[in-house]
């Protein structure tokens, strides 16, 4: 699979390691890149500006990942800016820092906390068109195929 000309969504690209995925992708040549943040609108344009200085397309919505009407939204507004997807970097999170000496204080509120953003994401993958790219052939082209 080749990073140029792609279109990718980059989940939590408003900062961190998402942001610094969103650019490299941008750096390497895609042509469009969605991001994906929760929290921050002013990292959320920042990032958006750092990316159209590289000279892609951008886009940044603002989605909550644990629920599913938002995540539709979100690829259904990338597939529509772009006419497809190409790559998926699932990297939305989120943390609490418990300290080590104190691993009781690990709730079961705080594990699920982290972990719904995380599996938030795989409503992005299970719910996927079967094709979101207009480029037909290519190995990028499709996502893979659910065995239905």
């Amino acid at each position: 699979m080749t990073i140029r000309s792609s279109c990718a969504l980059v989940t939590g690209g408003g900062t961190g390691i998402g942001r610094a995925t969103a650019l490299e992708l941008a750096r390497q040549g895609a042509r469009g890149v969605a991001i994906d943040y929760s929290i921050s609108d002013e990292d959320a344009r920042q990032a958006q500006e750092d990316l159209a200085a590289i000279g892609v397309q951008t886009l940044a919505v603002k989605a909550d990942l644990r629920r599913e009407s938002e995540v539709k939204l979100l690829v259904a507004k990338a597939v529509q800016q772009f006419g497809g997807l190409d790559i998926l970097v699932n990297d939305a999170g989120t943390t609490r820092y418990v300290p080590l000496k104190d691993l009781k204080a690990l709730t079961h509120d705080i594990w699920d906390m982290t972990f719904e953003r995380i599996c938030g994401a795989r409503s992005i993958v299970a719910g996927r068109p079967r094709r979101v790219s207009r480029r037909p052939g290519g190995p990028s082209s499709t996502w893979p195929r659910s065995p239905d």
